[in-house]
């Protein structure tokens, strides 16, 4: 079936995590939000024997990278015992059929549009769009005008 959650996911990280020019904008009708992509997605992925041999981790450790990097820009990583933790930080969730490098590297890729405005060398004049929810929120959130595609004809 072709609009299973899995297949559009399936789809989504094929184009983005092969992209190192651009930031994917999640805006695809409020059905599958970034969160999705950006948390669920590299749920476990982080503990795939394909993601840990990409980081050199030793074959008794796994690896998992922490949010913050050193100060030499290069990513930090806590180290856990697979003796210990090998039963627990696997890879098994919904995603898991996915590479899990290309899971990274796709929600790597994502922000939401919030994240999207903030990045703006000028601020815009105007925001449309015709989800309701989406729109309640900037109303709520952003300084901006929102406006329906429908209100602008």
């Amino acid at each position: 079936m072709t609009n299973t959650p899995e297949y559009i996911t399936r789809g989504v990280i094929d184009r983005c995590a092969d992209c190192d020019v651009c930031r994917h904008l999640m805006d695809v009708n409020c059905l599958l939000f970034p969160e999705l992509f950006r948390n669920l997605l590299k749920r476990g992925a982080y503990y795939a024997t394909e993601y840990q041999a990409a980081v050199g981790a030793p074959l008794d450790m796994i690896l998992k990278p922490e949010n913050e990097q050193s100060a030499d820009g290069t990513p930090r990583f806590s180290q856990f015992k697979k003796s210990m933790y090998g039963k627990i930080l696997k890879d098994d969730g919904m995603f898991a059929s996915i590479s899990a490098l290309k899971r990274v590297k796709a929600a790597e890729h994502f922000f939401d549009l919030g994240e999207y405005i903030s990045t703006l060398e000028k601020a815009p004049d105007l925001i449309v769009t015709d989800c309701l929810s989406c729109r309640l929120q900037f109303e709520q959130f952003t300084p901006f005008a929102v406006k329906h595609p429908i209100e602008l004809l």
